[in-house]
């Protein structure tokens, strides 16, 4: 995420200072409490006494998606979710790329995940900024619908992970099958880490 941050920083004239975007509307808290994405971390749950059996098998994810790929994060993993924010252009970056949002003052690289991936895109789907980290690291994907926690349970992980696209391979820690929908366990440091090389790559 430095590297992204570090490069679109440069460019001049993209925000000006202490002047956050009208476009950028945070979700109302009532309506993200009402659709569970305001939810307790993985370690609050498992701490809970009595049943070792029952932490030992079920995971608390974040679940999120854009196209027919549906993604897990920790639910520590990521910041905050805003509807599409407008954004700042940046030149000579590549397509997936979409810009800077000035999110509460501070300017946060925004990628459009089903590009970056090479997938298409929900178009039915209300569009949604998923910001992962903060300050310098922060950095959003814009996925389709609004992401919510998920209940993986250990028997629902299966023994390989199915064709995924090429941009994900190295990044899926695991896949589940739940209700026979597939879902991938995204590692996003190493998904920033791709996105970084992919950046470099179209610079050079």
């Amino acid at each position: 995420m430095d590297l992204i941050k570090e490069n679109m920083m440069k460019a001049e004239h993209i925000a000006h200072e202490g002047n956050e975007d009208p476009g950028i509307e945070p979700l109302d808290p009532i309506a993200a409490l009402e659709q569970e994405f305001v939810l307790p971390s993985a370690s609050s749950v498992a701490d809970a006494p009595g049943d070792h059996r029952q932490e030992a098998q079920v995971l608390l994810r974040q679940g999120f998606q854009v196209g027919e790929i549906r993604l897990l994060v920790p639910r520590d993993a990521t910041r905050e979710v805003l509807q599409s924010p407008k954004w700042s252009r940046i030149p000579n970056t590549p397509p997936w790329l979409k810009g800077l949002a000035n999110i509460r003052g501070g300017l946060v690289p925004v990628v459009d995940l089903a590009e970056a991936i090479g997938v298409e895109r929900d178009v039915n789907a209300q569009p949604y900024l998923l910001v992962f980290g903060s300050g310098d690291d922060a950095l959003g994907l814009l996925v389709d619908g609004l992401p919510r926690g998920r209940t993986m349970r250990s028997e629902e992980r299966l023994g390989t992970v199915p064709p995924i696209p090429d941009m994900l391979r190295d990044c899926v820690i695991a896949a589940y099958d739940q209700n026979d929908v597939l879902w991938f366990e995204l590692d996003a440091e190493q998904f920033f880490d791709e996105l970084d090389k992919k950046r470099l790559a179209f610079d050079s």
